[in-house]
């Protein structure tokens, strides 16, 4: 049953939701007089050149040119909106976060969870302490974007499996491009899908036939993002260093994963522990973690089980950047 099927379920939505504004305002309507950070200068002049003349939006004389057009397309989106004012520049990307928490409690809903879980899980993403530079950096809008399409993608392939509708695939796969043209780590679609699948009763056989146009739409977008993404971002000097060595990147991508994995609890609120340090407690953590984690994805028919594949697989783009990269 849908989440909004009736009349107490939309008045109960809507009250969470201006609840959720509510928040929003409250923890990040000071961002309207918050300056610019990071590399934001360089996107608003990027911009303003963008504006002055619409063909460099592919140039290499741009200063943020990460492969993730879409992105771009909406930051310089914001330009018109903005005038390239800080103050309400910020305002675009706080309203883009709260949509994403907004998106993760219906999809939450529509997944199995009941409705408090769904609307706790929401409320937590908008304030959690760690999403501080994606909601405090105008040029992070990427993040926030990529997310509201993986969620729009999910929601689209569940609603495929309820409908019969093929229309829903179409739907789900071009979720899944545009969210990997706002950051490449929206390609965890694909397989969440198929994991989603499985979840709800599909064989594998099954499951993977229906998700073979998204692996289609993933190789053929990674293949032409990867070859718009300029040489010195992350990801192409990652690559690199994987090619030269792979098996120390191998292992320096389980070290990458299992300090991503704990930074899930080690970032908060009521837990001061140093974040610019790698320690040994936080590998075991996150082994620890990962492993739980993988013990809740494996179980069938659990309403938490996609989740816990969700947050597996969302950690796997994060962890392949070069470890000297990170920690260097």
């Amino acid at each position: 049953m849908a989440p909004w099927s009736s009349t107490h379920a939309w008045a109960s939505w809507c009250a969470y939701g201006g609840m959720m504004m509510l928040v929003a305002w409250i923890c990040f309507g000071s961002l309207r007089h918050q300056s610019v950070y990071f590399h934001d200068l360089e996107t608003f002049r990027d911009n303003t050149r963008l504006t002055q003349n619409p063909a460099l939006f592919f140039s290499q004389d741009l200063e943020q040119r990460p492969g993730r057009p879409l992105a771009s397309l909406a930051k310089w989106a914001s330009f018109g909106l903005t005038g390239n004012q800080p103050g309400p520049a910020h305002m675009v990307v706080v309203a883009l976060h709260l949509l994403a928490s907004l998106l993760l409690a219906v999809s939450g809903r529509r997944l199995g969870l009941d409705r408090l879980t769904a609307w706790l899980a929401g409320l937590l993403f908008l304030i959690n302490v760690a999403h501080y530079q994606c909601v405090h950096h105008i040029s992070a809008l990427d993040f926030p974007l990529a997310l509201i399409f993986c969620l729009g993608g999910w929601l689209s392939d569940r609603q495929q499996r309820l409908s019969g509708n093929g229309w829903w695939l179409a739907a789900t796969a071009l979720c899944l491009l545009l969210g990997m043209a706002s950051h490449l780590g929206a390609a965890l679609l694909a397989p969440l899908l198929l994991l989603d699948r499985w979840h709800s009763g599909e064989s594998w056989t099954r499951a993977a036939r229906n998700v073979l146009a998204m692996a289609t739409v993933f190789v053929l977008g990674a293949a032409a993002l990867l070859a718009i993404t300029p040489e010195d971002t992350s990801t192409q000097i990652s690559l690199r260093n994987a090619a030269g060595d792979l098996p120390a990147a191998v292992v320096g991508s389980l070290r990458m994963y299992a300090w991503m994995s704990s930074r899930l609890l080690t970032t908060a609120h009521w837990l001061p522990l140093p974040l610019a340090e790698l320690s040994t407690v936080e590998l075991v953590m996150g082994l620890v973690f990962t492993i739980g984690l993988v013990w809740i994805a494996l179980r069938r028919s659990q309403p938490l089980a996609p989740w816990a594949a969700w947050t597996l697989l969302g950690l796997a783009p994060f962890a392949l950047i070069s470890e000297h990269l990170t920690m260097g």
